[in-house]
């Protein structure tokens, strides 16, 4: 469950990286 959890840490903050 962690690693998911840090999957999804990983898309959102390249999604955010991303509209900056």
């Amino acid at each position: 469950m962690i690693v998911w959890g840090r999957s999804l840490a990983v898309e959102v903050a390249k999604q955010i990286k991303r509209s900056w």
